[in-house]
């Protein structure tokens, strides 16, 4: 707790005068040399900007290791170490006493560069940009039937659920952590915490139906097996950030035999939240009382037979 909380600290004070910071040493004439040699395509005002998130990171990376390193020496009763636990906080009082004038002399300029920044890339984007979907080049592997519903429940988890889909990643990269570590428990808490966001993710499936507009199927009639088959396929993909990762963590660390039967069981698993919360969704609001019901079952069930 100490280590997250001092932690935590220094996130939140270190990047404001930091990002102030760029803006001075992009004037600084004893730094004009390094930056002009960092630049590459961009203003040296520009440049010191692009890279100042890569200098917070740096910085909160530091303090936190350092804060870990207090940690782990207490945890072997070496207490002269324990001092480092205040790495952290150091860092953060020295960010919070440079950022008051920083910003009277640099505020000002800081958010005009940004401004510009903003301007020339708004230049560069592409109009077709905003128009990506996530998975949509899937589309032409599914059989043709499939293919309308199927980019229609991509296109609409990308831009009216998209926390939902990027929150697989998150939670595959959780579950990756959990992986790695060394201790005997690692496949079962891995198993559990994969199974676990699999549940969640997968109300995706729930949440497509919930938001599809009443009056769309009397209008648009439609083959109601294949649009949920559609459906499971597009939540099955989603899905895959949690199994791969993790199953890319647990065999680094644990070999490729506990890897692959974590993959497979959290495939398995996969498949059947995907049709199954593809199936409830045709009951919109009530399907929540047939899926969540089942998912547990089935999330115990993997538990039960693999730990």
């Amino acid at each position: 707790s100490g280590v997250a909380g001092t932690g935590w600290v220094l996130g939140l004070l270190i990047g404001f005068p930091v990002h102030l910071a760029a803006v001075w040493a992009a004037e600084s004439r004893a730094l004009a040399s390094l930056l002009e040699a960092l630049r590459g395509a961009n203003p040296r005002l520009q440049a010191a900007l692009i890279y100042a998130p890569g200098v917070v990171l740096a910085l909160g990376g530091l303090g936190v290791w350092l804060a870990a390193q207090a940690g782990l020496l207490l945890l072997t009763n070496e207490t002269a170490g324990a001092v480092l636990i205040a790495g952290p906080v150091l860092l953060a009082v020295g960010a919070w006493g440079i950022a008051g004038p920083l910003a009277r002399g640099f505020h000002y300029k800081t958010t005009m560069v940004l401004a510009e920044i903003d301007a020339h890339y708004a230049r560069l984007e592409d109009a077709e940009e905003g128009k990506l979907v996530y998975l949509e080049w899937t589309v032409r592997l599914t059989p043709e039937s499939l293919r309308p519903h199927f980019l229609k429940d991509l296109r609409h988890g990308w831009r009216g659920l998209r926390t939902w889909v990027v929150g697989a990643w998150a939670a595959g990269v959780l579950v990756a952590l959990s992986a790695v570590s060394d201790d005997l428990q690692a496949f079962d808490r891995s198993l559990a915490l994969a199974g676990g966001a699999l549940v969640v993710v997968g109300s995706l499936g729930i949440w497509l139906g919930v938001r599809d507009p009443l009056w769309l199927d009397s209008s648009l009639p439609v083959d109601a097996a294949q649009r949920y088959r559609a459906r499971a396929v597009a939540v099955f993909l989603w899905l895959q950030g949690v199994v791969v990762l993790g199953a890319l963590g647990l065999g680094w660390r644990h070999g490729s035999s506990e890897a692959w039967v974590f993959f497979a069981a959290l495939e398995v698993l996969a498949l059947l939240l995907s049709l199954g919360a593809a199936q409830a969704s045709r009951w919109r609001e009530r399907a929540w009382s047939a899926y969540l019901p089942g998912a547990l079952l089935l999330w115990a069930g993997c538990l039960g037979v693999l730990t």
